[in-house]
């Protein structure tokens, strides 16, 4: 169930990233690669005991940040291959792929440090979520 969940989250970014013809990506593009990139890295299966659970947040945050540099590429190069736009008038010359990923490495990490925030967050909620289900939560008693 966790595969199909994740292949469909997979899918449905990749579908938004392809259906807005833009250069960079935009305002309705950004929500939908932080939302899934906090959702795929919550789904990523890493041993853990009550010593390495930590160890395994912070891997998951990691691959956030790893999965929203990814998801942020591919939008530049579905939008360079589906949507050619010339740029650069001021030579004349059409900007490359490797030049419009240049132009936005910025923007792809800051990007990426908000998927990573996401999933931190998501972490965190899960976490309370499960504390507040325990048997030992003094609140439900």
């Amino acid at each position: 169930m966790k595969k199909l969940l994740a292949a469909l989250t997979v899918a449905a970014v990749l579908t938004s990233l392809a259906v807005t013809p833009s250069m960079y990506v935009e305002q309705l593009e950004i929500p939908v690669i932080i939302i899934g990139t906090a959702l795929l890295a919550l789904m990523l299966k890493f041993p853990e005991d009550s010593k390495e659970k930590m160890l395994a947040h912070g891997m998951r945050i990691f691959a956030a940040f790893v999965i929203g540099w990814i998801f942020s590429t591919l939008d530049i190069l579905l939008d360079h291959l589906f949507y050619y736009q010339p740029t650069g008038f001021e030579d004349g010359a059409y900007l490359a792929l490797g030049f419009k990923y240049e132009e936005f490495a910025d923007s792809f990490f800051l990007l990426a440090i908000s998927c990573m925030a996401a999933a931190a967050v998501f972490i965190l909620i899960q976490t309370l979520f499960k504390a507040l289900k325990s048997p030992r939560n003094p609140v439900l008693k």
